[in-house]
């Protein structure tokens, strides 16, 4: 007589699965504008932490394993877009509400690590567990700060001021996009115009930035921003009225 033996899981095996589910998110999403992109894959975010909790919730750890590394990973995809975004958009007024934001989010992003090991709490575990409750708290408060000024940004329908604006020069600066990447901002000079009394600079995407140089002009918007938060934006002359980069 055979006896039926149960699949155990392999963590390795488990970890690569979440991967490709996490790669294959963000293929399905690639051909979207910007803003689709952000909000299928805050769902795919949400449905992996969901279906984490949930197997949690009942008891279920082993099966937690996959959905909770597919969270982790599309955590990391949803922030990096988000962050991508961020250092994209000029912003025209100031940052208190997406700092507020991020704040709320860093509490609960905090208190939910807490949450989820507090049953391992001892005297000798407490200090490494109030560690990652607050790395997940500092997690939250970047995804929320960034997503929140991303969503001010490309939900923005509202009609925009504009003006004609003379390029004093390009500019190229790079940033860290991660651990081991880094990425470019590409920003016009602009002279004095009607929206920017001493003028100043105004991040742009890399072909605006390679098609322009000195004494070039260029259509400046002032969006007033789907959160009230004003935001600048620089479109060829040529380009329609609201058509995006």
């Amino acid at each position: 007589m055979s006896r039926k033996r149960s699949k155990q899981p392999h963590a390795i095996r488990d970890v690569f699965v979440a991967l490709g589910l996490a790669i294959f998110s963000a293929c399905l999403v690639a051909p979207l504008s910007q803003g689709g992109q952000l909000l299928c894959l805050f769902g795919f975010l949400l449905a992996g932490g969901a279906a984490a909790g949930w197997k949690g919730a009942h008891g279920k750890w082993e099966q937690s394993f996959i959905p909770g590394m597919f969270f982790l990973m599309e955590w990391v995809i949803v922030s990096g877009r988000a962050y991508g975004i961020r250092m994209g958009v000029t912003l025209g007024g100031k940052t208190a509400l997406f700092t507020l934001i991020g704040l709320v989010t860093a509490v609960l992003g905090g208190a939910f690590v807490f949450w989820l090991l507090r049953e391992y709490i001892t005297k000798e575990d407490r200090k490494w567990i109030l560690f990652l409750a607050a790395f997940g708290a500092l997690c939250s408060f970047q995804l929320g700060y960034d997503s929140s000024l991303s969503v001010n940004a490309l939900a923005d329908g509202m009609t925009a001021k504009e003006a004609v604006a003379v390029v004093e020069g390009v500019q190229t600066a790079t940033y860290a996009a991660g651990r081991y990447a880094t990425g470019k901002v590409y920003s016009l000079l602009l002279k004095e115009n009607a929206l920017m009394e001493k003028g100043g600079r105004v991040k742009v995407s890399a072909a605006l930035a390679k098609s322009l140089q000195q004494g070039d002009a260029v259509r400046l918007l002032l969006h007033p921003g789907a959160l009230g938060v004003p935001w600048l934006e620089c479109v060829p002359l040529t380009e329609e009225k609201g058509e995006r980069q």
